[in-house]
Formats: C-alpha cells, sequence, structure tokens
C-alpha cells in the first residue's frame, strides 16, 4: 500500500512539474499506462488484468485543465524539519482565470497547521503563475501522513490536496 501511495505522489510531481515547466516541456507521459502481464513490480497505472492503482486517479488529478499546485522538493519529513513550499496556478484554458487567495495548509492528524494566504490578481489564458514560497518549521506530531491542502476561495474545483511521509 505505500508503495502506491509514493507511485501516485511520485506521478503528481512529476505532471504537475512538466506542466510548470510549459513552454519549454510540451508533454509528460507514462512508459506502462496498461501492464500487459503479471509483473511483481511496475510503474503502470493500471497493473493486469484490470487493477486500477490509485496512481491513475493522481494523473487525472494533475492533468486538470486548471488547478493550484504545490512544488514540493521531497516526500518524507521529520518533526522540526524546515518544510517549504512554492505555490502556483496552471491554467491550460484558454480563457483567463479571475483574481482569487489560496490558502495554504498542512494537516497532521487533527491538527490543522496554517502555512499562508496568496491573493493573485488572476491568471492569463493558457499560462501559468508562479507565487509565493512558503516556509515553515514543522512541529511534533505522532501522526505518519502529513496532508498539505491548498484551497481557492473562488473556486474549490481547484484544490490540490498532497499526502506525505512524516516521520516523528
Amino acid at each position: 500500500m505505500r508503495g502506491q501511495w509514493l507511485q501516485s505522489e511520485g506521478y503528481k510531481a512529476i505532471y504537475e512539474e512538466s506542466r510548470r515547466q510549459k513552454p519549454r516541456c510540451s508533454m509528460a507521459l507514462n512508459w506502462c499506462y496498461n501492464e500487459p502481464w503479471p509483473a511483481a513490480a511496475n510503474n503502470s497505472l493500471i497493473a493486469w488484468p484490470l487493477d486500477v492503482k490509485p496512481s491513475l486517479g493522481a494523473v487525472g488529478e494533475s492533468c486538470r485543465p486548471q488547478l493550484l499546485s504545490a512544488r514540493l522538493p521531497q516526500f518524507m519529513w521529520h518533526s522540526s524539519d524546515y518544510f517549504e513550499l512554492e505555490l502556483w496556478v496552471l491554467n491550460d484554458r484558454y480563457e483567463a482565470m479571475p483574481e482569487d487567495e489560496v490558502s495554504a495548509y498542512l494537516k497532521l492528524g487533527d491538527e490543522r497547521v496554517d502555512l499562508g494566504v496568496w491573493n493573485h490578481e488572476g491568471v492569463d489564458e493558457n499560462k501559468n503563475l508562479k507565487g509565493p514560497v512558503l516556509k515553515i518549521r514543522l512541529p511534533e506530531s505522532d501522526s505518519d501522513v502529513m496532508e498539505v491542502c491548498l484551497e481557492s476561495k473562488a473556486n474549490p474545483l481547484l484544490n490540490s490536496v498532497y499526502r506525505l511521509r512524516f516521520l516523528p
């Protein structure tokens, strides 16, 4: 199950990073979409015979035409680490996005840790917008999962969640 989790978050990172680099990067492709035979280990999004992996949904979330995105430097974090993320708005539609307020926060078990709010002035059609870098020293927690949540005040369809490994 942890391998599936790591694969999902890894694919999200790859696909969203490719989108952030447009127009220098024109696409990201998965080498093996559907594994055609039984395999002990692979990177497919659908395993043989027809086992849909969670990573297929993660790739789908990362390929939405418009979304809030976080550039994260790593998957595994420890309490008292200095955590940082870079906010982005990705817009692949041929229509501009209006101004918005983006809230970023962490969920560690039942605890919510606010990272910051970004008020941007909108995004031009078929453009991406780079936002601020948010930094925080991670608190102590018994949780083994840390969720990074990005929420749009104007459009909840843009929201994104990243599940990361947290070690107390």
